[in-house]
């Protein structure tokens, strides 16, 4: 039974791997989760996410609030009061676009038929000075040629866990489930290296 396994995902495909790569990755605590090779579901240390920061602003996140990590849900899911002050803040700061309708199930979206799509970088805060940073990779999707939205989903008042990070965040980020140390290794978008999980070699083993 493997101590750690890695996942890197492009397209929606899961991309399986063990012990095979040295990448400058951040780490913090997990507790409990389960694993196989259609689903994989973590719980963060409650005390992993202290705030979500956009552009220096942060958006209070309560004490306790309890974080998993899902490849089973595809968009990040944030309780009501966390997820209205990320549109807040997030609407503050594209107030140059021109907005769109909204798509369900997303409550921000944006025109991209005039200029190319900017938007600043959503950094979940973790312990130590440590952050995951979403870039605009990770956090616009594209839903037709004209529009594309912010792709966090509002998940209500009472919506357990508070924080549910999903596939769409985890495309182009290389993760690290370190199973005998209870510890999470994240890279943060692999575009900015530049690199892909495209690029990786699953095939390689560690050996006989």
């Amino acid at each position: 039974m493997c101590s750690s396994f890695n996942i890197c995902i492009i397209s929606f495909k899961c991309f399986w791997c063990h012990g095979i790569f040295f990448l400058a990755l951040r780490f913090t605590n997990t507790i409990n989760g389960c694993k196989n090779r259609r689903q994989v579901i973590y719980s963060v240390d409650q005390s992993s996410v202290n705030s979500i920061v956009i552009k220096k602003r942060s958006i209070n996140v309560p004490a306790n609030t309890s974080t998993k990590l899902s490849t089973t849900d595809p968009y990040t899911t944030l309780t009501t009061d966390i997820y209205n002050g990320v549109v807040r803040r997030f609407t503050k700061v594209t107030k140059q676009l021109r907005p769109a309708k909204p798509v369900a199930p997303f409550g921000l979206c944006f025109s991209t038929s005039t200029a190319g799509l900017k938007v600043p970088d959503i950094d979940f805060s973790l312990p130590d000075g440590k952050k995951w940073t979403v870039s605009t990779a990770n956090s616009i999707k594209q839903i037709t040629n004209e529009v594309a939205c912010l792709a966090f989903v509002d998940g209500g008042a009472t919506s357990e866990p508070a924080i549910v990070i999903g596939t769409f965040q985890f495309e182009d980020n290389f993760l690290e489930f370190d199973l005998e140390n209870s510890t999470f290794g994240f890279s943060s978008s692999l575009l900015r290296k530049p690199t892909s999980c495209a690029n990786f070699n699953f095939t390689l083993t560690d050996g006989p």
